[in-house]
Order: structure tokens, then C-alpha cells, then sequence
């Protein structure tokens, strides 16, 4: 019964529908670094050899490329990692990957050399182990540390030494853009 009398009640008369407008906390929704850097077009150009295939990107690259076949072959990928990562601890991520005794209490630059390219100083990479190869470049741009790597078979990687090291040596960044 009660039921039926406010439903038939109602809210009492009728009312004046009032709009506002509250000024928004903030004038814009900004996209984060991340989507942002995951979307910006990469700072450089290449030349990369033909006979290497286009392939799918893993979670970690901006640009893939298959060498020989899948099951022994090589992988060359351009990715970017934060600058805190570290160079040395990059470089003994990748001796462990290929079965290489990590270098921190040695010298940590072996198997390594600087290289110049389009005018800036990269760490180029040669590490040869009992679970293959990597060829890698790494060379510092802004706040990111971008890598080329070559991982794989190492009869594959020895082939393809004079290749990759003209592929990264190929590397140009556009003028004025990147400091």
C-alpha cells in the first residue's frame, strides 16, 4: 500500500530541470611518454640489404627482419631501451643469451669496439658463444639507448658480420631533428 502511494505521489510538482558547467581540472587528456614513443616515428633512416626478409616485431622491437630460414638462421631487430638500463648491463644480458661468462668483474667492454656513426659514438657488439651469435650496435639518442641487434646462428652471424656492420654503419639521423 505504501508502494502505491508514492508511486501515485510522484516527486511532488514539477520541477525545473537546471544545467551547469564545471570547468574541466585539467584543459586536455595528454598522451603518456610511452604511447607516445610507441607511436613516433623512429629518428633515423637505414639502408637495410635486400636479401633480408620483413618480419613480424616481437614485444620489444620497432622493426624486424628474418636472415636464412627460422630454425637456423638470425633475427635483426631496431629496438629502444631507457638509458638506465646501462650499457653493461645490457651488454652481459646479451653474453648470457648466447653462453658467454658475464664480464662484470673483468672487463665489461670486451668483444666490443666504438664506432662512429653519422657522427655519433655507438658501441658495436661481437659476441660468439655456445648458444650463437650476437651482432649488435647500441648508440645513445636523447634519453634512449637504441639497440640493432643480429641474433643467431653463429655460422649465420659470421656470414653475416660485414653485412650487419654496413646495415648499422648506414644509419643516418635527420638533421637538426635529434640532439
Amino acid at each position: 500500500m505504501a508502494a502505491l502511494c508514492l508511486w501515485t505521489a510522484g516527486c511532488g510538482g514539477s520541477s525545473e530541470i537546471r544545467e551547469y558547467t564545471v570547468d574541466a581540472e585539467q584543459p586536455q587528456l595528454r598522451t603518456s611518454d610511452v604511447l607516445r614513443r610507441e607511436f613516433a616515428p623512429l629518428p633515423f633512416d637505414w639502408s637495410a640489404p635486400d636479401e633480408w626478409d620483413l618480419t613480424a616485431n616481437d614485444q620489444f622491437s620497432k622493426v624486424a627482419w628474418q636472415v636464412g630460414d627460422v630454425l637456423d638462421g638470425a633475427r635483426v631487430t631496431v629496438s629502444d631501451v631507457s638509458m638506465g638500463m646501462g650499457l653493461v648491463a645490457q651488454l652481459n644480458r646479451w653474453r648470457g643469451q648466447v653462453g658467454i661468462e658475464s664480464a662484470e668483474n673483468a672487463n665489461p667492454m670486451r668483444d666490443t669496439e666504438q664506432l662512429q656513426v653519422d657522427g655519433r659514438t655507438a658501441t658495436y657488439v661481437t659476441f660468439h658463444g655456445p648458444k650463437g651469435s650476437i651482432l649488435g650496435m647500441m648508440m645513445p639518442i636523447d634519453n634512449t639507448l637504441w639497440v640493432f641487434k643480429l641474433r643467431g646462428a653463429t655460422s649465420v652471424a659470421k656470414d653475416q658480420e660485414t653485412v650487419f656492420r654496413s646495415f648499422c654503419e648506414s644509419v643516418k639521423l635527420p638533421t637538426g631533428d635529434v640532439d
